[in-house]
């Protein structure tokens, strides 16, 4: 039997046929002449939110933090790379992966927070784009007008981190924003971006106490706001949340592992 794997770090239970990453979901892999397998159960600690992109198809997408937080797809299409790895490509116009209402509360991070991608933008216009929002409160964006990539938080006010250059459409990027309890930092926000090297601190960037998620029901998307607007036109792939702010290493480890699937 052949078997083709084009993922990496993938957990001892791939041996014996099944993939598990928790609780939920759990994804059995059939036993057949050619198994194909581009997905990464593997979560880094304080990970709350992972999309991997498995299997490719359908109108879920799962989530292998064991949280649960499954995407419902509408009218984002899955692609391919040409290294195997599946993602969506949304329109600008009305796709969107809706996460649920609620999925986090302020609890989730008390001591610290990191939201972040791989994506690529067809284009880059007048409009704000949103990548990743969550309740609105925290955001990955691009800027209308600078069409600069935007780092928000709100605690009571609007926090930013913003990057150096703006968005070059076509291109690859590795974005990353952390947010840290610790108080002796000042700044405590940093938007990490790169391309075709790791993902680098970004010099523009405020000061921002804990995030502020509504007791209202707020929803949680990809590819928008949270009101259905500011719609991405491109792609998004590999999507992630933790409670905990990573370092700059632990992003670059994540870079590294995954750069090759980008062709970088």
């Amino acid at each position: 039997m052949k078997v083709t794997i084009d993922g990496w770090r993938l957990a001892p239970s791939v041996l014996d046929g099944s993939i598990h990453s928790g609780a939920k979901p759990t994804i059995k892999v059939a036993h057949s002449p050619k198994v194909v397998w581009n997905g990464n159960p593997y979560c880094e600690l304080g990970t709350v939110l992972y999309l991997p992109g498995y299997p490719g198809t359908g109108n879920t997408i799962y989530d292998f933090s064991g949280q649960g937080n499954n995407g419902t797809i509408t009218n984002a299409t899955w692609k391919r790379l040409p290294s195997g790895l599946w993602y969506l490509d949304f329109n600008g116009a009305n796709a969107i992966v809706a996460l649920g209402d609620d999925i986090f509360t302020e609890a989730d991070f008390a001591t610290g927070a990191t939201i972040g991608c791989w994506f690529k933008a067809d284009t880059v216009d007048d409009a704000f784009q949103y990548l990743m929002s969550f309740e609105d409160r925290m955001i990955l964006r691009i800027v209308a007008t600078t069409d600069l990539l935007n780092f928000f938080i709100y605690d009571g006010a609007s926090q930013h981190a913003i990057s150096d250059g703006a968005i070059i459409p076509g291109t690859w990027y590795c974005a990353y924003g952390t947010w840290d309890s610790t108080p002796l930092l000042t700044p405590n926000m940093v938007l990490y971006l790169g391309s075709t090297s790791a993902p680098v601190a970004q010099a523009i960037t405020d000061t921002a106490t804990i995030p502020i998620f509504d007791t209202a029901s707020r929803p949680n998307a990809i590819g928008s706001n949270r009101t259905g607007g500011d719609k991405f036109d491109g792609g998004v792939v590999l999507p992630r949340v933790f409670n905990r702010a990573l370092t700059a290493s632990e992003i670059g480890t994540i870079f590294n592992q995954e750069r090759h699937l980008f062709g970088v």
